[in-house]
């Protein structure tokens, strides 16, 4: 299955990101300073990217991408922010 992580946008990243700490949408939506449906269709635009089935499945995907490093990130500090182990 084809997983096409370099087309993530930098927001979708950071998205998944949150989404692997726990954070639900709304949660999300606060700490990027956004809407929940805008959250919500960035999640859905990552798992379409990705062929992934589920959150689950695409944050999953995006971390064994960046274990392998075949992922590059445009702004890797930006990432580590929300990578932090404190929530």
């Amino acid at each position: 299955m084809l997983h096409n992580i370099e087309s993530l946008s930098q927001r979708e990243v950071q998205v998944l990101a949150l989404a692997a700490r726990g954070f639900s949408v709304c949660e999300t939506a606060g700490a990027l300073g956004t809407s929940p449906c805008t959250v919500a269709e960035q999640r859905a635009s990552a798992k379409r990217k990705l062929n992934a089935r589920d959150i689950t499945h695409a944050v999953t995907i995006l971390w064994l991408a960046a274990h392998h490093k075949r992922l590059v990130l445009k702004n890797p500090p930006a990432l580590d922010k929300w990578l932090s182990p404190a929530r």
